[in-house]
């Protein structure tokens, strides 16, 4: 499965930068998730260049509750 990167705007004051992933790349290890959240921040820095970010959230949560 491929990983996918949204990316949405709320009143053109929050972005909203979301990675899904299944089950078991969640469950492979703090290892992967690390390196997957170096590629998200790196990601995030690279906008923030060309952008006017000025607040990065990091949010985890239940990937069941995703399409509830």
């Amino acid at each position: 499965m491929k990983k996918k990167f949204f990316h949405k705007k709320d009143n053109d004051k929050i972005d909203y930068f979301l990675l899904q992933m299944n089950e078991n790349e969640l469950k492979q290890g703090t290892r992967q998730f690390a390196h997957c959240c170096v590629k998200l921040a790196l990601v995030l820095h690279l906008l923030n260049e060309a952008t006017e970010l000025t607040s990065i959230f990091i949010v985890s949560h239940n990937t069941d509750q995703i399409n509830k």
